[in-house]
């Protein structure tokens, strides 16, 4: 009976240490696994960032193209640009001091 207990036990070793070696070690290792899953999840996010990015663009884009009160807020606003016959007034701020005098 003493015999079949150590015949268990070295063959109980045998299984863990096989377990051991095939998940424990080299490039298939839990940890491995885990710095992979890792590197999805930021790849992931890294995704929706630039697929919002994305979004933003197309739909600018697709105003530039259609929408003729944009272009013209996007002229004037970006590029300073006025119709013909407007004039311009720059006026300074409260908290310039005039170094004039």
């Amino acid at each position: 009976m003493g015999r079949l207990i150590c015949w268990k036990l070295a063959f109980l070793l045998l299984v863990l240490a096989c377990l051991f070696y095939a998940f424990g070690s080299g490039d298939k290792s839990l940890d491995q696994l885990r710095r992979k899953w890792r590197e999805l999840e930021i790849a992931e996010e890294r995704v929706a960032r630039l697929q919002a990015v994305n979004d933003s663009l197309t739909q600018v884009l697709w105003r530039l193209e259609n929408d003729l009160e944009y272009v013209e807020k996007v002229a004037r606003e970006d590029y300073g640009m006025v119709k013909e016959g407007e004039q311009i007034y720059r006026l300074r701020s409260s908290t310039t001091k005039d170094t004039t005098q």
